[in-house]
């Protein structure tokens, strides 16, 4: 089963940012939704992978969050851009400004969920990451960190459910 948890404060901003991944991620595996105010430790033992959903640009309420049971885990895990902020935050990171808004070809190195290459990504964020401890960047631009990995724990700056939902497919059919 994989569990995606909503990074959203409202229910209507899960439609664009929750209600994607589940169509998505649904082809490999049921799917249960949880918002992250009321995530489980027997959800979090259920899953096979967890999928740490965006937001809307000017919904920042995730950052006040535990976010500790994301280092305990062994579980696989995808954070997209809100849900890479709660990854870089519970390994250490601080958030920094970093707003972008739109299209942008970018560069990635080979992981399990994308080969190596050129690819053209949709960006809507208000902040950044520092890089975590014991995290690789996969991809950059002008010092911004935009993939990150460690282990089977993925973090994107961008929102791969517009345009690269092969990045989805591949977390939740490669990664165990």
């Amino acid at each position: 089963m994989i569990l995606i948890i909503s990074l959203c404060s409202e229910k209507l901003s899960e439609e664009e940012f929750v209600k994607p991944l589940i169509n998505i991620a649904r082809t490999a595996s049921k799917c249960i939704v949880k918002h992250y105010t009321k995530v489980t430790k027997k959800n979090l033992k259920n899953a096979t992978h967890i999928i740490l959903s965006g937001n809307p640009i000017q919904d920042n309420n995730y950052q006040n969050s535990n976010w500790s049971w994301i280092k305990e885990t062994k579980k696989p895990i995808l954070g997209i851009c809100a849900g890479m902020h709660a990854i870089g935050i519970a390994h250490g990171a601080k958030i920094s400004r970093n707003k972008k808004i739109g299209m942008r070809k970018i560069k990635i190195k080979k992981s399990q969920i994308l080969d190596k290459g050129t690819y053209e990504v949709y960006e809507l964020h208000n902040y950044g990451i520092t890089l975590p401890k014991g995290f690789k960047t996969l991809s950059e631009k002008n010092k911004k960190i935009l993939m990150i990995q460690k282990g089977n724990t993925y973090g994107l700056i961008f929102h791969p459910e517009v345009r690269m939902e092969k990045v989805i497919k591949n977390f939740v059919a490669k990664v165990i």
